[in-house]
């Protein structure tokens, strides 16, 4: 997806969300003093897809990001790590952004409630960058 306005690659979600796709370890503790590390990969959400994330729907959208990443493994043979999903308040509010590594790798817009057309361009998004995630 073409950039569109709002953060630029880099830039640091706003208030992020306490939601993460697929199961792991506890988080990395930061060293003091140090300039904490970006997630590997987080897809942040403009405010009008931020409902996803809540109630019924964040546990729907979590799941199916879970199985794309098990969908991805076993059909591409590729090893999506744990997504962050998080809120970021300079996206357009039905904006969302693809990064890796605090690097955006894409960006586009989906209808607020669409779980099911999120996680589809999520899909594509990644397949399209498969050789950065691999290098991850």
């Amino acid at each position: 997806a073409a950039a569109v306005g709002g953060a630029g690659a880099g830039s640091p979600p706003e208030a992020p969300a306490a939601e993460t796709a697929g199961a792991g370890g506890p988080p990395a503790q930061p060293v003091a003093g140090a300039a904490p590390e970006p997630p590997p990969l987080a897809l942040e959400l403009g405010y009008a897809l931020v409902a996803l994330t809540e109630g019924g729907h964040g546990q729907e959208l979590l799941d199916r990001i879970a199985r794309l990443r098990a969908q991805l493994a076993r059909e591409d043979a590729l090893a999506v790590p744990q997504i962050l999903v998080a809120d970021n308040l300079r996206l357009a509010p039905a904006e969302y952004a693809l990064k890796l590594r605090g690097t955006e790798l894409s960006r586009g817009r989906c209808r607020a409630g669409d779980a099911a057309g999120l996680v589809a361009r999520l899909a594509g998004a990644l397949r399209a960058h498969a050789a950065k995630l691999a290098g991850s």
